[in-house]
């Protein structure tokens, strides 16, 4: 792809993304928004690991309203690399009715995003959706706020050096989660130095290399024999962004989910922000290990 299709791509999802946020202004709540804007035979990545039409995408949507009435979004940030777009958003909300994932009345503050393949007509043809406000109860925020690195002169050709990184650790051994962070910025020296990359986690909390490994250890021993697939790479800039598919055995406890004996399917992404050393300054994670014992996954 040359820079004049790549800047035809942007444009393109930038305008997308100034008419849905005008549409969400008027509309009773997120589900009419999008209803407007996706067309009726698009394909929906659930987090389920189903791929379905809108009409059953908007069944598992209604329910979480359901949960969650006062469910706000709030936009935080577009990348554009190529026809799809990507949005990290804000959920913020209470849970007002019954589900196995949520304490009643609790209040939510989510970390979330959507990938959505955009046409011509400024309509959605294929989204993937990244938006489980259950996560908060299943893993509670333990008050980690750390800055991450200044953003710096870094491109793509450093996005795309530092998924190398990881494809390299996979290649040696390395599992998902110790490849990404091995990559994690190296703290700056000085004292005005920064603490090195950072993970953003769905809950709120943002740290290094602990946060990451602590909620990877604690979905694993939930979901037994835990496996991650990478299904895809984009890059915009210095970002890469990479949904995967993950499934393990549910043999213990997630968050106030007791055990199944099911095995649990479930999408997530992870995003992430490469340095001028081709080190991960930021990282996004984007889990549901849970989603698929509340809305079992069908025939795809």
């Amino acid at each position: 792809m040359d820079e004049e299709q790549r800047a035809a791509l942007r444009w393109r999802g930038q305008d997308f993304i100034r008419k849905f946020l005008g549409l969400a202004e008027g509309a009773r709540d997120l589900m009419d928004a999008m209803d407007q804007v996706i067309e009726p035979g698009a394909r929906c990545h659930l987090q389920n690991g189903d791929i379905a039409p809108p009409a059953v995408a908007m069944q598992h949507a209604a329910s979480t309203q359901r949960v969650f009435p006062d469910l706000e979004l709030e936009f935080e940030e577009g990348l554009f690399p190529d026809d799809r777009i990507v949005m990290r958003v804000r959920l913020t909300g209470t849970a007002r009715g019954r589900s196995p994932l949520s304490a009643m009345g609790g209040h939510f503050d989510v970390q979330s995003a959507f990938i959505a393949r955009i046409t011509p007509d400024l309509t959605v043809n294929e989204l993937w959706s990244y938006m489980n406000p259950g996560f908060a109860f299943s893993f509670p925020a333990r008050g980690t706020r750390v800055l991450p690195p200044p953003r710096d002169a870094a491109t793509e050709t450093h996005a795309r050096a530092l998924y190398d990184s990881w494809v390299r650790s996979a290649e040696a051994g390395e599992d998902f989660v110790r490849s990404v962070a091995t990559s994690l910025a190296p703290p700056a020296e000085g004292p005005e130095g920064h603490e090195g990359g950072v993970v953003h986690l769905g809950n709120g909390d943002i740290g290094g290399v602990a946060v990451l490994e602590d909620i990877f250890d604690r979905i694993a021993r939930g979901l037994h024999d835990l496996s991650i697939e990478i299904d895809d790479v984009m890059f915009d800039g210095p970002y890469v962004i990479a949904p995967f598919s993950m499934s393990g055995l549910h043999r213990g406890p997630i968050g106030l989910l007791p055990p199944t004996g099911k095995r649990l399917p479930s999408s997530g992404a992870l995003f992430a922000r490469a340095d001028e050393a081709s080190r991960a300054a930021e990282v996004w994670l984007y889990v549901a290990p849970a989603y698929a014992a509340t809305f079992p996954p069908g025939r795809r």
